[in-house]
């Protein structure tokens, strides 16, 4: 059931809009002709068919209309992952950027990661640190490679994976 008013926040998309900044933000195709306002309000927002078996039929539909997502690895048979992926998709979250959200909340980094990202404070800091190169906030987990995409458009000269002692001296100042 579609509410017409749903206020479902798409942080990336509005960044877009907001900063004119390209490259961070997707918008995909929806089974059965809805928006993705429309998917988040049905299976995230009022719990209508929120069965984990549902939300997995909905996420494989959305998957086949947007092959791009087929390469996001996640447990099928984790209803909390399962539901983290479709949240990231209905937010407007690019494939990289929902992937690195489900490997550092699920700990499985990949080997570039490995030594920077030790611990839950570290995935904060290291978006403070991509905040602060950058001069903007984000409203989500910003991935290495959409802070590639944009520190290029800004054309900032900044290390994408800091020294641990840079993240370090953010976790201090930020009390993590």
């Amino acid at each position: 059931m579609y509410e017409p008013n749903i206020d479902w926040y798409m942080p990336a998309i509005e960044f877009e809009a907001q900063t004119g900044l390209r490259g961070v933000a997707q918008e995909y195709a929806m089974p059965d002709g809805l928006t993705m306002r429309q998917m988040a309000y049905n299976y995230i927002v009022s719990g209508y068919e929120t069965g984990a078996e549902n939300i997995l039929k909905v996420l494989d539909k959305i998957i086949t209309l947007n092959p791009d997502l087929a390469d996001i690895t996640f447990q099928r048979q984790n209803p909390a992952e399962v539901r983290d992926v479709l949240s990231g998709v209905l937010s407007g979250f690019k494939p990289c950027d929902i992937q690195y959200y489900i490997d550092t909340q699920y700990e499985r980094l990949s080997d570039e990661l490995t030594g920077i990202i030790n611990t839950p404070c570290d995935r904060f800091a290291l978006k403070k640190y991509y905040e602060r190169s950058l001069g903007m906030e984000f409203n989500w987990m910003v991935s290495p490679e959409s802070f590639d995409v944009l520190k290029a458009q800004l054309e900032i000269d900044a290390p994408t994976l800091p020294h641990q002692r840079t993240l370090q001296k953010i976790r201090n100042e930020c009390g993590l």
